[in-house]
């Protein structure tokens, strides 16, 4: 069996999702491990499936993945949904889904090195670009600044290859903007250090006025 279903089946096991705090969060909880539950159904099915009928049935997983994790973002949804990117050749969205599984705490070591393995695997399929800030934690916006930003440094992403807006921001520094040319197959590495903003000096106060003897 592959190792992809064997993993498959054991997030099945475990969605890990955060735990309810209410009853509304338990039944959006709910809606989500069922969205889950049928990814991991169609993906099953689809991995017995050829032509045209896996490629249908991939997506469809895919569908509900995504269903599934704008309700919660489990770490499981988010691996799985990786996996099923990347067999619909859609990897600069499985190297980011993998990405983002990765910033997630509490990961197991062997979880961390399986999800780094196969992240590792799309390189030479990607354009990768991997910020780096001092201090970190500033945003990054590409190429649209009115959309959502990517993530907080350090970050690496997978873009097109071309030539890219970056766009860096975090609050009391002055945000940073420049042009990064991508190419498949290879990491761009950009080091930033962020300035202050400058404080402005205090307004001199007017010296008092002085009498002046008649």
């Amino acid at each position: 069996m592959p190792f992809f279903v064997s993993l498959l089946f054991a997030a099945s096991l475990s969605f890990a999702i955060p735990a309810a705090t209410n009853a509304q969060s338990t039944a959006d909880n709910a809606e989500a491990r069922v969205y889950f539950e049928e990814g991991n159904r169609l993906y099953q099915e689809a991995s017995r499936s050829k032509g045209n009928r896996r490629d249908t049935l991939l997506q469809r997983s895919l569908e509900a993945y995504v269903d599934s994790l704008r309700i919660v973002r489990s770490r499981n949804a988010l691996f799985n949904a990786a996996i099923v990117l990347g067999e619909l050749e859609r990897y600069d969205e499985a190297f980011n889904y993998f990405s983002e599984y990765l910033r997630i705490d509490g990961l197991s070591d062997d979880e961390r090195r399986e999800a780094e393995r196969r992240r590792d695997d799309l390189r030479d399929r990607v354009a990768v670009l991997h910020v780096v800030t001092e201090p970190e934690g500033a945003l990054v916006f590409v190429d649209r600044k009115d959309l959502a930003p990517r993530g907080e440094t350090p970050i690496e992403l997978a873009l097109p290859a071309g030539t890219h807006s970056l766009y860096i921001e975090r609050e009391g520094f002055v945000a940073l903007e420049r042009s990064e040319p991508m190419v498949r197959g290879q990491t761009r590495l950009v080091e930033l250090e962020l300035e202050p903003v400058p404080v402005p000096p205090a307004p001199m106060e007017p010296e008092p006025a002085r009498d002046v003897p008649p």
